[in-house]
C-alpha cells in the first residue's frame, strides 16, 4: 500500500508480527515499552504477580459456616483463601475504559443504572506466566526505582485481581504480549 502523507510518498505493510522483516513487530515494540531501549525509556514497572496455588486448609477446614470465607488471620494464606507465591515482572498499566481510563474508580450513569467501573489493564512481556486466579500487586519501589527488601503490607499499594487474561497472537500464531484485565480489590 503507497499512502502520500505531507507530500511524502511512504510505503506500509500491514502484516502484523511478522519475522520475515515486513510489518509491525509488536513483540519488540512491547518490549520497548515496557524495558526501554536506548532511545526509549522504560515505561514499565516493577510488580508482584500472587500465585495462587492450592485452596489453603483454613477454607477446608469445617467451621459450621454455609459459604466458607478464608480466615483473614490465616498464617498460610493471610485471608486469600490459597497458599501462593510472590513473583516479580514488569508490567505496564492502563486503565480500562473507553476514553482512557476517564470511568475508572468513578460512577457512570449506563442504561439501566450506574455502573462503577473498577479495572486496569496490565500488559506483560510474552514470557509472562499468569493464571486467572491471580493477583497482582502494586508495590511501592524505593526512591531509587528498586524494589524494597521488604515486601509486607506497608510497601504493597494496590491489589488486583486477574478476570481475564488475553494472549495476543501474531498471523503466525507467535506471542507478542499479554494482557490481563483486572479488578481492584480491597485488603
Amino acid at each position: 500500500m503507497t499512502i502520500k502523507w505531507g507530500g511524502r510518498t511512504t510505503e506500509k505493510h500491514w502484516t502484523i508480527g511478522g519475522t520475515n522483516g515486513v510489518g509491525i513487530d509488536l513483540r519488540s515494540e512491547m518490549m520497548k515499552i515496557l524495558y526501554g531501549d536506548g532511545s526509549h525509556p522504560p515505561q514499565g514497572h516493577i510488580v508482584l504477580v500472587r500465585r495462587m496455588d492450592q485452596v489453603c486448609p483454613c477454607i477446608l477446614e469445617e467451621r459450621g459456616q454455609k459459604y466458607r470465607k478464608p480466615d483473614p488471620n490465616c498464617s498460610i494464606c493471610h485471608g486469600e483463601g490459597y497458599s501462593y507465591t510472590d513473583h516479580q515482572y514488569t508490567a505496564w498499566r492502563s486503565l480500562v475504559g473507553s476514553n482512557s481510563g476517564s470511568l475508572v474508580g468513578s460512577l457512570q450513569e449506563v442504561s439501566p443504572g450506574v455502573t462503577a467501573i473498577n479495572g486496569e489493564n496490565f500488559f506483560f512481556d510474552y514470557q509472562t506466566q499468569l493464571h486467572e486466579r491471580d493477583k497482582i500487586i502494586e508495590i511501592a519501589l524505593t526512591s531509587e526505582g528498586a524494589v524494597p527488601t521488604d515486601l509486607g503490607e506497608t510497601n504493597q499499594l494496590e491489589k488486583f485481581k486477574i478476570v481475564q487474561i488475553i494472549i495476543h497472537r501474531a498471523d503466525n500464531g507467535r506471542i507478542e504480549f499479554i494482557r490481563a484485565v483486572t479488578e481492584r480489590e480491597e485488603w
